[in-house]
């Protein structure tokens, strides 16, 4: 498993002067943008500073709106080449393989950006990588998200094989009034409403080997973005470990003590008794993660309340229902008309 989680969402300016540079190529105002949403052009000097993620992603959203391309974060992610992702970026170019590259990709995503988590586990047959903003607040992020896994795919294309595709893409956001254009790009199934953003991949092609790897530069590399992630301490537990495996399974897998001590490489017994020490469980941290996806889900009045149990794993809408129930002394549909919570 690669994870990388961190409380405070930011993001390195290197990633958003990429992103203007694609805007502008289009023809679209970006000094309005950047000044409605207080980041200065002297900000963006400095490849290695930080913005905040919560104007990040609003920006993006802006840039859609005054744009009016729905799907601007995705049409700029086809854009981006793997020396606009930083060093992480180019990290993947010069992997040996798919599996190697997008391994790399979720231990570094912290060089780049905090406040996210981004894991990449076996899933049965298949693996998934899957990106989420911590911060429920920060809502809408369809097009950070688009751009997020638009980006990767290209990335991968670029670098390994033009005709890959993941077998499934899942969004935490609704299904746009066209999505058309996504489905054309991933050439697969695209589903919305989901508890995070994924790449469900078939293993197989992930494991082929492209290259000889360069081993010195690969080395310098990876120091110099340990060296980054050094420079933002966090500290992990394993509760943000099984966390991360929860929110990555809802909806795809079920989910058990058995299946997340493997992924940890622990017994189930040891892993019950170091989240007790921690304070939790699992069936605590499975609760708290539907809970909040819930929120955000249900916040979106263009998903439909089945949907929304099934993306966080339950058998059936009585399921969800009577669980929310407890959450909130509230129904799902009594939330979604108003009587509950709002961002």
């Amino acid at each position: 498993m690669a994870r990388q989680t961190h409380g405070y969402a930011a993001i390195r300016s290197t990633l958003l002067a990429s992103v203007l540079d694609r805007l502008m190529a289009r023809g679209v105002a970006t000094k309005p943008l950047l000044s409605k949403h207080g980041i200065s052009l002297d900000m963006l000097k400095d490849p290695y500073a930080h913005l905040s993620m919560n104007e990040y992603v609003s920006f993006f959203e802006s840039a859609a709106e005054l744009s009016g391309d729905p799907h601007i974060g995705a049409h700029i992610g086809m854009d981006i080449r793997a020396g606009d992702l930083g060093p992480m970026g180019i990290l993947l170019s010069l992997s040996r393989s798919i599996h190697v590259g997008i391994d790399r990709i979720a231990k570094s995503a912290a060089a780049l950006q905090s406040g996210t988590e981004m894991t990449f586990l076996l899933n049965g047959e298949d693996m998934v990588m899957s990106y989420q903003i911590e911060d429920a607040r920060i809502w809408p992020r369809r097009q950070d998200a688009e751009f997020s896994l638009v980006s990767t795919v290209q990335v991968i294309r670029d670098n390994f094989l033009r005709r890959w595709s993941p077998q499934q893409v899942h969004f935490e956001h609704a299904q746009p009034d066209s999505d058309m254009f996504l489905r054309q790009f991933f050439r697969c199934p695209i589903l919305y409403g989901q508890a995070t953003n994924r790449l469900v991949m078939e293993r197989a092609p992930l494991m082929e080997l492209y290259r000889v790897e360069d081993t010195a530069l690969v080395s310098m590399l990876e120091r110099h973005i340990g060296d980054l992630i050094e420079a933002t301490p966090h500290e992990s537990t394993l509760t943000d470990a099984v966390r991360a495996i929860v929110t990555s399974s809802l909806g795809l897998r079920p989910i058990s003590v058995e299946r997340v001590a493997e992924t940890l490489g622990l017994s189930p017994r040891n892993l019950q008794r170091k989240l007790s020490e921690e304070g939790t469980s699992l069936r605590d941290l499975v609760d708290d993660i539907r809970r909040d996806r819930a929120t955000t889900l249900l916040s979106d009045g263009d998903i439909p309340v089945g949907e929304v149990a099934a993306a966080l794993g339950y058998a059936d809408g009585t399921a969800f229902w009577r669980a929310h129930k407890r959450w909130s002394k509230l129904t799902p549909r009594e939330v979604r008309s108003g009587k509950g919570y709002r961002f």
